[in-house]
């Protein structure tokens, strides 16, 4: 390390690490990814990515969709109680909430990297089973809100609607600022996070993912220097980047934590 502040980064021996994580994707000022898909299973789905909520003053939103059809599909954290939600909105007349989970646990920490796990599945029987939420491997059971979606509920991830990454897709004046990495994204299949991560020494790391990719899936790990990043499971479902410059892809990253200021 170098330096008592800016380019001083902390990261455990090499080695330690058996899936190491190069790069991170820095969202700010505007910066956001998108992508327009094609009909995929609506009903069972997973997302997974690891995320640093550094300068999250207004929220975080991690993935959104919804631009069309008075609709809203956020996976979303709060600028205010720093909570975790997986909320969806159909608008329109009469417009309800179709589901919202919020978590208890709160994400304060703005140099800490956290993995965070949506696993949707609305054909289960039972209503709890139907979104599940697990942060650093641990799932989460308790929640400040909890309304689950109807048996068989299709959520706005699987249809054709605009995707964003830190943007809210139906308001798209709503920016974030947040760090993003290693995002999988698998249809079809509801998901646990040790496909994704693993404890060593009583640390939750990064695991790379071994299952398949179907033809809806992407995986993102920013690993060029690209603005508009690449889809590494080798489907094409690449994403396009408004206001992101080469200097927003980092070395700071779930494997290489950069050290930065705590308020806390």
């Amino acid at each position: 390390m170098s330096g008592p502040f800016g380019s001083q980064h902390w990261a455990y021996s090499s080695g330690f690490y058996p899936h190491e994580i190069g790069n991170s994707a820095r969202l700010r000022n505007g910066a956001l990814y998108t992508r327009t898909p094609s009909a995929s299973n609506a009903d069972t789905w997973t997302w997974s990515a690891w995320v640093k909520t550094w300068g999250l003053s207004g929220g975080g939103y991690l993935l959104s969709s919804g631009l069309s059809n008075n609709r809203e599909f956020l996976i979303y954290i709060d600028g205010t109680h720093r909570r975790l939600y997986v909320y969806q909105w159909s608008g329109g007349s009469g417009g309800q909430i179709d589901f919202q989970v919020a978590t208890s646990m709160k994400f304060r920490d703005p140099a800490a990297w956290y993995h965070i796990v949506v696993g949707y599945d609305s054909t289960q029987a039972t209503a709890s089973n139907r979104v599940k939420i697990y942060v650093n491997g641990e799932q989460q059971t308790e929640f400040a809100t909890a309304t689950y979606p109807d048996q068989n509920l299709g959520s706005r991830i699987g249809t054709t609607e605009t995707q964003d990454i830190g943007r809210n897709a139906y308001n798209q004046n709503v920016y974030s600022n947040f760090y993003i990495a290693e995002v999988n994204f698998i249809s079809g299949s509801q998901l646990a996070p040790t496909n994704f991560g693993e404890t060593k020494s009583g640390t939750w790391i990064p695991k790379k993912y071994a299952g398949s990719y179907g033809s809806h899936d992407y995986y993102l790990d920013f690993a060029t220097r690209a603005t508009d990043p690449l889809d590494a499971s080798g489907n094409g479902n690449n994403w396009s980047s408004t206001n992101v410059v080469s200097t927003d892809l980092m070395l700071d990253s779930p494997t290489n934590n950069f050290a930065t200021f705590n308020v806390l």
